[in-house]
């Protein structure tokens, strides 16, 4: 026992002469700018906090994208698209912390699966998320595609709040804001004789029951309603994520 105890001593000291040597290398080679170099490592902690809470900013092509949506949309209004997605993060957001599925209506309702795996997931690992306080700072469009008679708006949002998690591989501070972008998808169906099953980037839902549905004119397998084209006429959130 106290061979093994002087053992530990000695590593002990060996290490911390490792450092002090170290430390007297680094002073020596840096000279005046050691002050500063060591200032800034203390300082490490404060601005990783910083980076945390500060509002981030977006890229996109708003004034790029915009134009070719009218041109394809004449009734398309880009403040009431911009709305709908503060709306909608709100709602997800809410749906998530509550881990209450039956909270998820028809503006969620592609959405409805994916939901309920992650609540299913924190209700088996007792995990949860809290966001409160919610501010949205900008949105830009951040892409915008048409195919298989399908429109798909990506928009990027730049919003923050306060952030609760007993998720370990989550950094969060309860006294300071966290900043963060989230991405949200819409897409449309403007015609449904050219959307050709599993040659579309997204996948149709029911939008009674959120079921997936194969094709449209058909019932859904699920719930029996008549899946109509019109169904499709709006746009409707088919994905949303944060960016980390």
């Amino acid at each position: 026992m106290k061979i093994f105890l002087i053992v530990f001593i000695a590593v002990l000291l060996a290490l911390l002469l490792t450092f002090l040597i170290i430390k007297y290398k680094i002073k020596k080679a840096l000279g005046p700018s050691y002050d500063s170099f060591a200032k800034a490592l203390k300082d490490i902690p404060n601005m990783v906090k910083e980076d945390y809470s500060s509002i981030k900013s977006i890229g996109g092509m708003t004034n790029m994208i915009k134009p070719k949506i009218i041109k394809d949309f004449k009734d398309f209004n880009i403040n009431n698209l911009f709305n709908t997605v503060e709306k909608d993060i709100t709602k997800y957001l809410n749906v998530i912390e509550k881990k209450d599925i039956s909270l998820v209506d028809k503006d969620l309702i592609y959405l409805k699966t994916e939901i309920q795996d992650i609540i299913d997931n924190y209700n088996e690992n007792n995990l949860y998320e809290k966001f409160s306080d919610l501010n949205f700072h900008k949105h830009s469009l951040r892409n915008y595609t048409k195919s298989n008679g399908t429109a798909t708006i990506q928009v990027a949002s730049s919003i923050s709040y306060y952030y609760d998690t007993n998720k370990k591989d989550e950094n969060h501070y309860n006294d300071v804001k966290k900043g963060t972008k989230y991405i949200t998808e819409y897409i449309y169906v403007y015609d449904e004789t050219l959307f050709k099953e599993h040659e579309v980037n997204f996948a149709l839902h029911c939008p009674n029951c959120g079921a997936p549905i194969s094709s449209l004119n058909s019932d859904c397998g699920y719930c029996g309603i008549e899946i109509k084209p019109i169904n499709m006429k709006c746009w409707k959130l088919n994905k949303i994520y944060e960016i980390k």
